[in-house]
């Protein structure tokens, strides 16, 4: 697979996770719960993580092969969102689960986010 291929693939993943995390999540727990602070408070806590760590894992993720970073955030992405869609479809979900994975999915989208963003630039130069 090529560098471009990879870095579509990676981007659109990460782009994707990123997306739909903040969107749909929150959502969830508003139908779930029917409290619009509660559904806040779930969007606050999980992304709060991923926005303070960000720097160090910028300086992180520089001093590894950004393809291999990249490689495994999308697998751990995948593993988490497939756990979690099996957890929410037999119907054993809870709050703090829901936070957990929220918050996983939200440090490895980020991660690939920056890794990709790494390789891209490299390619370019």
């Amino acid at each position: 697979m090529s560098k471009i291929e990879y870095l579509f693939i990676s981007r659109c993943l990460s782009e994707f996770a990123g997306a739909i995390l903040p969107v749909v999540f929150p959502l969830f727990i508003l139908k779930t719960t029917h409290s619009l602070s509660l559904s806040g408070l779930f969007f606050t806590i999980t992304m709060l993580p991923s926005v303070l760590l960000t720097p160090a894992m910028v300086v992180w993720i520089e001093k590894y092969e950004k393809k291999k970073v990249t490689f495994f955030s999308v697998l751990t992405l995948a593993i988490l969102c497939s756990i979690e869609s099996m957890l929410l479809k037999f119907g054993r979900y809870d709050f703090i689960y829901l936070v957990c994975f929220a918050i996983l999915v939200a440090i490895f989208s980020m991660m690939l986010d920056l890794s990709s963003k790494f390789i891209f630039k490299s390619s370019i130069y």
